[in-house]
């Protein structure tokens, strides 16, 4: 194959993947109808902070290292579904705390800085995200 058809083979995958609606997409458009645009904003930072860890993760090669070890690709696909499953479980038991403490004082809000961190590690084990990175347009 040669280096124009698989430069532009890889960017017509890459616009269907940015283009798809993920996790990433899931978390905001959850944020900003549940919790408000404020805390959807902070979430979407940390989202953004993320890609440009992978980004700086591929500049140095920690990417490629990452892709030549099956091993680390599979933690990273154990640890993303771990945290679906624990984002999950939280929206499908809250209703019921809730329902239980009517009396109680209500939670707490999460913070911004929460959200942050959400978004920042929604984007880290995103397995959307993980794969657009390990694909190279010249193999």
């Amino acid at each position: 194959m040669s280096p124009t058809i698989a430069l532009l083979t890889f960017a017509i995958a890459a616009a269907v993947l940015t283009i798809t609606p993920g996790v990433d997409t899931a978390l905001v458009l959850r944020t900003v109808a549940v919790e408000g645009p404020r805390r959807a904003v902070a979430a979407a930072f940390g989202i953004c902070c993320g890609l440009l860890l992978w980004g700086l993760a591929v500049a140095l090669g920690i990417g490629a290292l990452l892709a030549a070890s099956s091993l680390a690709y599979m933690v990273l696909r154990w640890v993303g579904a771990v945290y679906l499953v624990w984002l999950g479980l939280t929206l499908l038991l809250r209703p019921h705390q809730e329902a239980r403490s009517i009396d109680a004082v209500p939670p707490a809000q999460p913070s911004a800085m929460k959200w942050f961190a959400r978004g920042l590690l929604s984007n880290l084990t995103n397995p959307k995200v993980w794969r657009w990175r390990h694909s190279s347009p010249c193999s």
